[in-house]
């Protein structure tokens, strides 16, 4: 039997006689098939239509789609299946520096499909939580926040995918008269960004692989031991003395931050 739009199916399913809709010896009746797929297509968008009369003016749009999602999963989970199909394919991230933005800024721009942005949020949100009661960040600070403390922890702790050259790191060029301040000196530069204020240099080198270089008249004249700062005994020594990490930039537990960051209790003992 060759195969029929659905449309003349189900109006033949309407005009032939009994002996045509019982169908050949042995064989399904096609078209009694299709009007029932129609009529229940027709009932299920007078559900769907219903159920949006009903809650649409009581509930904000997110959680009505959650009911409606909630509703195709049950009766047409296929709906659910291409719309997932859809964003995986048009998933997306830029991460650069947008002209409009002055201040030197990275901007940052996601979309991701629905396993993804659950990866994600499981994620940054136990880094996101605020870290006392008076945390003085927005919800979209504490969110910056741990979205580098996230990579922070996969450049130190993590097994990320090492070049022919180097383990993914954050490359900053500086030279001691610019981290003191000095005027004149040559900015330090952060690779893939540029200048940096000497406050921001001072930032990245207090937790950094430091390797020193000798330079004169553009020609490498030396290249000295990587080494780290602080040493372990020192992180060691500020662990047990603070137990925590008290920078406010990222207050997170349980990874210490560098001594740099810290401040000494006062009396009471008490993170400063």
């Amino acid at each position: 039997m060759a195969a029929r739009p659905l449309d003349e199916l189900t109006r033949s399913a309407h005009t032939t006689d009994g002996a045509d809709q019982a169908g050949e010896a042995g064989e399904p009746d096609h078209a009694a098939a299709a009007a029932e797929t129609a009529e229940a297509a027709e009932a299920a968008r007078a559900a769907l239509d219903a159920l949006v009369a009903q809650h649409a003016g009581s509930e904000d749009r997110s959680r009505l789609r959650r009911r409606l999602d909630d509703w195709h999963a049950r009766n047409h989970h296929d709906v659910l299946g291409d719309r997932q199909r859809r964003a995986f394919a048009h998933r997306h991230a830029w991460l650069g520096v947008d002209p409009a933005d002055s201040d030197g800024t990275l901007r940052l721009e996601a979309r991701l499909d629905a396993v993804g942005g659950a990866t994600v949020r499981a994620a940054l949100e136990p880094l996101a939580r605020p870290s006392q009661a008076d945390d003085p960040r927005s919800g979209g600070q504490r969110l910056a926040d741990a979205l580098v403390a996230l990579a922070d922890m996969a450049l130190d702790h993590g097994d990320l995918p090492q070049t022919a050259v180097a383990r993914p790191h954050v490359l900053l060029i500086t030279t001691p008269d610019h981290l003191h301040g000095m005027a004149g000196a040559d900015p330090s530069r952060l690779d893939g960004v540029g200048p940096v204020s000497p406050d921001t240099a001072r930032q990245v080198c207090c937790d950094a692989d430091l390797t020193p270089i000798t330079i004169r008249n553009s020609q490498i004249l030396d290249v000295g031991r990587t080494r780290r700062t602080p040493t372990t005994a020192q992180r060691k020594a500020v662990i047990a003395r603070d137990r925590t990490c008290i920078r406010l930039r990222r207050p997170r537990q349980p990874l210490p931050h560098p001594p740099h960051h810290l401040v000494a209790p006062p009396r009471h003992h008490r993170p400063a």
